[in-house]
């Protein structure tokens, strides 16, 4: 409704007064006067400024990330490394020569009945059927093995071998699988590659914010991506909750790179969509599993 001419005056008096008031209130309080929603609040930033925080939360989106990528291993031998996570939390690492002294290819496998170790194949798999001793022609596929010549009667060894005999090579049967821990368990150190957990396990204790380690954020690794950090298990526990090294993240979770005691893997190009479940690649067998490094 527009005022009326003899309501004007009396329309702006009240705005006048009410202007008045709010300037007066204003210098009372000691300050301006509101403008807008005076219940509103500012926006707080929510991404962590500290290294321990920036770790827990790419290793929180890495923990939910299930991809198929390809790596390498730094070192001799052009070595390589396959990471399967599938969605059903069941995984698979595929490492080159990661046995008996680089000389098996094995796989680490997480299903719900237990954790596997499976020996693929590799150089130690020209190994199975061939000959150990003078007995049997290599490349027969024969898989019994002899060993030196029987000695004579009296004791003495027979001509032309000599009294001690080094041991014989070991015997590797692949593709087989054995089982090595109970589901979430610990693989003993003796066949373990390690590099397994940079995918499992050790991604759920950098983003524990109460953990036993210390994070700093450090360059880029070469070749790598993402945003990299070391972290350090503190050296008050008894037993390390993870490897010492340095991880490299990519913002959706994908590790990109990790420097640890066994090796550097860098990821050699982009991870692709994972399977829905991850299956044994070979028979399951008694064992004995396959040790790291050969006897």
């Amino acid at each position: 409704m527009v005022p009326t001419d003899t309501a004007l005056p009396r329309f702006v008096a009240a705005v006048t007064a009410v202007t008045v008031a709010l300037v007066l209130a204003a210098c009372t309080s000691g300050g301006p006067p509101v403008v807008g929603n005076p219940t509103s609040t500012a926006v707080v930033p929510t991404t962590p400024v500290d290294p321990a925080g920036q770790l827990a939360g790419l290793a929180a989106a890495a923990h939910d990330r299930w991809y198929v990528a390809a790596y390498t291993i730094s070192g001799p031998g052009n070595r390589t490394l396959l990471a399967s996570l599938a969605t059903d939390g069941t995984w698979q690492v595929d490492v080159d020569n990661g046995t008996l002294s680089s000389e098996a290819d094995i796989a680490i496998v997480g299903i719900a009945t237990g954790t596997y170790q499976c020996v693929l194949g590799g150089a130690a798999n020209a190994l199975v059927g061939a000959g150990a001793g003078t007995g049997s022609a290599a490349g027969t596929g024969s898989e019994t093995e002899t060993g030196p010549p029987a000695a004579a009667a009296s004791g003495s060894p027979s001509p032309g071998t000599s009294p001690t005999s080094s041991p014989s090579p070991p015997r590797v049967r692949a593709p087989s699988c054995v089982k090595v821990a109970q589901a979430g368990g610990r693989v003993p150190a003796r066949y373990d590659p390690v590099f397994e957990h940079i995918f499992t396990d050790w991604p759920g204790v950098m983003l524990d914010r109460n953990a036993p380690i210390s994070v700093s954020v450090v360059p880029t690794l070469p070749h790598a991506s993402g945003a990299c950090y070391s972290v350090e298990p503190s050296a008050v526990s008894l037993a390390p909750v993870m490897g010492a090294g340095i991880f490299c993240f990519a913002p959706d979770g994908t590790l990109t790179a990790a420097k640890i005691n066994e090796g550097t893997v860098v990821i050699a190009g982009p991870a692709v969509a994972p399977a829905p479940t991850i299956t044994l690649p070979a028979p399951v067998t008694d064992g004995p599993a396959v040790p790291v490094s050969a006897p």
